[in-house]
């Protein structure tokens, strides 16, 4: 009689099978992982850019009005709504404005750009709405202009493009 040698080396193909699909399902949820993680990183800095190109404006735009001389018809009484555009005389009593068009802030200054307009927003934002509003409780109170303005990203994926809303007040300053 002979003896029958059985050799135990190796893996079996289930084995083979298992470990294929525990490894791809193990692949797919990193891989899943790894683009949420590079969508949100995407997302952050979309909104910083935002935040940062906004926050410039808005100072540029602070700066403009605090110092202002006047904002012509902002009155005694009721709120003026001056929509998404602004006139004001500057420091040497030039009109000056600041409006949004475009996607952009745009300011029109002697001082500031010699009569020519320039954007205070970067190619990376796009400004979707502003608007202006003067008030002026008294003749012994200085102007009080309240500002919104509304930005969000220029990129293309809409998960990544979320709008932000700066808004404000200034008192003008009274010489």
């Amino acid at each position: 009689m002979k003896k029958m040698i059985k050799y135990e080396s190796g893996f079996s193909l289930v084995e083979i099978l298992v470990v294929t699909v525990l490894f791809a399902i193990i692949s797919i949820i990193t891989t899943q992982s790894v683009i949420v993680t590079l969508r949100s990183a995407k997302k952050t800095d979309a909104a910083s850019d935002v935040r940062a190109n906004l926050n410039f404006a808005v100072s540029a735009i602070e700066r403009q009005l605090y110092n202002a001389r006047e904002i012509p018809l902002c009155i005694v009484g009721p709120k003026i709504d001056y929509g998404s555009r602004i006139n004001y005389k500057d420091v040497d009593n030039e009109l000056a404005s600041i409006y949004c068009s475009g996607g952009a802030v745009i300011i029109e200054s002697q001082e500031i750009t010699s009569g020519t307009a320039s954007n205070l927003t970067g190619s990376k934002v796009r400004v979707t709405s502003c608007s202006f509003t003067c008030s002026r409780l008294s003749l012994d109170v200085p102007p009080l202009v309240e500002y919104s303005i509304t930005g969000e990203s220029t990129s293309l994926d809409p998960l990544i493009s979320s709008p932000l809303t700066l808004s404000g007040q200034i008192y003008l300053r009274v010489y």
